[in-house]
């Protein structure tokens, strides 16, 4: 793209303000929205009061439990729009860096893989955000390579404006896994933006159907906090 190619000779432009000298700088980091306590143990939720019933319970069927940096506002969604849409791939070792603090003990994933794009929007697109951001999590853990690939069989359409229900509707059945089984493997499935869950659980019932014995996600933002 001719975008990623400016990218490289040019001086780096932080992704949420578009400052010089950096992709993300520290202004910036300050202003990301982080979750506070109390909140659900499992998915991050913030709760209305200490041991609330968080509804990831009863949605968050397949997933084990998620992470996410913060708040999809300000400049986190800024920086994640110029890798997405502008084509700014140095963002995502950063935006990928960010969720490392979040996962103390990489050591017990098998492999890190990434929510897939359909091979149309991926050719239209020609990037998913998502895998670049897991490579950089790969590299940065070295985990080994995985045994075959989660794919998109439908290029279903945006979830941009539905509920839970139509969302769940929309994925059902929609991605597969190619490759040798997962038995006893416990995998890291990463995204950009978490917004109902739909999407990851999806997947992570297609990775532990294929034999994963725990599915973990973590994204770089949450829609809603």
């Amino acid at each position: 793209m001719v975008v990623g190619l400016l990218d490289l000779l040019l001086p780096p432009r932080c992704g949420g303000c578009g400052a010089l000298g950096t992709w993300f700088c520290g202004g910036c980091l300050a202003r990301i929205v982080v979750p506070h306590q109390p909140r659900c143990d499992r998915c991050w939720n913030q709760l209305e009061f200490p041991g609330g019933r968080c509804p990831c319970r009863r949605t968050m069927r397949w997933l084990t439990w998620l992470r996410w940096c913060g708040s999809y506002e300000g400049p986190l969604e800024r920086a994640i729009g110029q890798l997405k849409y502008r084509g700014r791939r140095p963002l995502a070792k950063v935006l990928g860096l960010l969720t490392v603090p979040l996962l103390e003990d990489a050591s017990s994933f098998d492999h890190i893989l990434a929510v897939p794009l359909h091979s149309a929007r991926l050719r239209e697109r020609g990037f998913n955000q998502s895998e670049l951001i897991a490579a950089v999590l790969r590299r940065h853990f070295k985990v080994r390579p995985e045994p075959g690939a989660l794919t998109r069989e439908r290029n279903t359409p945006t979830q941009v404006g539905l509920d839970r229900e139509r969302r769940r509707s929309n994925v059902a059945g929609a991605f597969a896994w190619t490759g040798d089984l997962l038995h006893g493997r416990r995998i890291l499935l990463v995204d950009d933006v978490f917004t109902t869950g739909v999407t990851l659980d999806s997947c992570a019932q297609t990775l532990r159907d294929a034999g994963a014995i725990a599915v973990t996600g973590v994204t770089v933002a949450r829609v809603g906090l």
